[in-house]
């Protein structure tokens, strides 16, 4: 068994004000998927004490070696109260609770809270248009860097060669992999600042008009890592660190004026009409169809359309994103 310890100082911590010295970032690397029948051979964790983030790996030079690593990352660990992790609820945490118990050892993992980043930022991937979930995705669109190249499956060849012919290479791609992806969920936690984008309010609005667009611009106070953008049929909306601006269009002299939250209302398929659903009865919900967002609107005059009508609008694209 060996163990790799490592610090690194935190240049940048303004989104790390929800961790504290009790939390611990956790990775796992395993020899599959399988709780039953496959292995822990590398248990990566990470806290933050201050202003530097520590690291340490818990290494299986041999499968036979699982039992001691669980136990030191046991030992060493007990005092820390919540997890944080990347997809850990489906695979990290199930995985290692099934392995202690088959291992014989005696802990519970239940007296952990935990955080998992993959779990919110899944209610984030339409918004920020992500291609996929996979951690290194999240780093992507972050601009992250990470010196390793490899995947876990990728380097599950790598450590059964390991355990034949030993090397400082192939320990070094095991070691770096599970290092970078503990450190990497500490840099992965700005996207979880977009979940508050939903609530914002808007101040300093300003807007000018021409004969088919409505154009804004508006601040907040919430800082983003990076700008995004969202279009519909109706808005252009780009979202940069506290500032948003846009346009919304106009047709014939009529602004359409969208509802927050169209899963709140129903379609009337007879009358064409878009009723709330606390306003239809039971005995009626036949006559009714889910609304979609494309049809939850009213048309208002543009020079009836103010700045209240226009920021609901604004809130209503941003809302319909999550």
């Amino acid at each position: 068994m060996k163990i790799f310890e490592d610090t690194y100082k935190i240049e940048d911590s303004k989104y790390l004000n929800d961790i504290g010295e009790n939390d611990l970032f956790f990775d796992l690397e395993t020899t599959g998927l399988s709780r039953r029948f496959c292995h822990i051979y590398m248990i990566g964790c990470g806290y933050i004490i201050e202003n530097e983030f520590h690291t340490r790996l818990y290494f299986a030079e041999d499968i036979t070696e699982e039992r001691q690593i669980v136990n030191e990352f046991i030992k060493d660990t007990r005092s820390f109260e919540r997890l944080i992790t990347y997809n850990g609820n489906r695979f990290d945490i199930p995985f290692f609770k099934e392995r202690i118990k088959d291992l014989c050892i005696n802990f519970d993992m239940n007296s952990f809270d935990s955080l998992d980043i993959y779990a919110r930022a899944k209610k984030l991937k339409h918004l920020l248009l992500l291609p996929g979930l996979k951690q290194k995705d999240i780093e992507h669109f972050l601009g992250i860097k990470r010196e390793d190249k490899y995947d876990g499956g990728k380097l599950i060849e790598v450590y059964k060669e390991y355990q034949i012919r030993p090397s400082d290479e192939s320990e070094f791609l095991l070691m770096i992999h599970n290092k970078e992806d503990v450190i990497g969920m500490s840099k992965l936690l700005p996207i979880l600042s977009y979940e508050a984008l939903k609530d914002i309010n808007l101040e300093d609005l300003k807007t000018e008009s021409t004969n088919t667009k409505l154009l804004f611009k508006a601040s907040f106070k919430l800082e983003l890592p990076r700008e995004i953008r969202i279009q519909n049929d109706e808005m252009y909306l780009i979202i940069g660190a506290n500032y948003i601006k846009g346009s919304l269009n106009i047709y014939d002299g009529y602004i359409k004026k969208y509802f927050p939250n169209y899963k709140d209302y129903l379609y009337h398929i007879a009358d064409k009409q878009i009723i709330p659903k606390v306003l239809v009865s039971k005995a009626d919900k036949d006559k009714y169809r889910k609304a979609t967002k494309e049809e939850c609107y009213i048309n208002i005059k543009t020079e009836e359309f103010n700045d209240k009508m226009l920021i609901e609008n604004i809130m209503a694209s941003i809302q319909n994103c999550y």
